[in-house]
């Protein structure tokens, strides 16, 4: 599924091992406009691909934008931190406010895990 949504086999592979997810966000479920749906895609690349490579460096995770689908490969901890800056983003938000976001959540998902190993 992963390879027919735009991900190139070798990271389509990183499925096999246990500790890689899938997750997709559809643009569809937003919006119904053709119009609307490439403004968010192109957001979400950034200009020259800047905020797909920010938010794939700090996440980890890899982002395929593929017809009306944002698909996420990656694990756990890094797609809740993409899928906030993502929806972000299709929410209209700033990218410097997605980024936040983002941001944000890897304190708390940090603080969490932190908590849980006292």
């Amino acid at each position: 599924m992963a390879f027919g949504r735009g991900f190139s086999a070798d990271v389509a592979c990183l499925l096999s091992e246990d500790e890689y997810y899938y997750s997709y966000i559809n643009l569809g479920d937003y919006t119904a406009s053709e119009k609307r749906i490439q403004q968010i895609k192109a957001r979400v690349i950034g200009n020259q691909g800047k905020a797909k490579k920010y938010i794939e460096d700090f996440t980890l995770v890899k982002l395929s934008i593929y017809g009306d689908v944002i698909g996420i490969i990656g694990k756990l901890k890094g797609l809740a931190e993409a899928e906030v800056a993502i929806k972000a983003l299709i929410l209209g938000e700033t990218h410097k406010h997605a980024y936040a976001k983002m941001e944000a959540c890897r304190r708390k998902n940090d603080l969490e895990t932190s908590s849980v190993k006292r």
